[in-house]
């Protein structure tokens, strides 16, 4: 499977660390006076979300991570990857189709 890049994770928490506090400052511009139990609601709303966020990048598949830019290795998603390209998987087939083909044709001819 395609390692996952933690740096890009902690700047997806980093990001949603942002917001809350530019919610909780945008708050308090508006004049409300909030408590820290309210800062800390904010805060942990936005921590679920990125919480969420990661969890959604750690479930998806190797080619979204990759297209994502959330993978370690830049060779491509299927580095280390299980299945076969299409080329390989399509040659063993068109091998067997063609030798079949040739011995079809053979006893044709006797």
């Amino acid at each position: 499977m395609v390692e996952i890049d933690k740096r890009k994770l902690q700047e997806v928490r980093d990001y949603y660390h942002e917001k809350a506090e530019e919610e909780i400052e945008a708050a308090k511009l508006q004049g409300q006076e909030l408590s820290e139990s309210d800062e800390d609601v904010i805060r942990n709303k936005f921590s679920f979300q990125a919480s969420q966020t990661i969890r959604k990048i750690q479930s998806s598949n190797p080619k979204r991570i990759f297209g994502n830019g959330f993978a370690l290795d830049p060779n491509g998603w299927r580095e280390g990857y299980t299945k076969q390209p299409l080329s390989k998987r399509v040659e063993k087939r068109r091998k067997k189709k063609k030798a079949a083909r040739k011995a079809r044709q053979a006893q044709r001819r006797k």
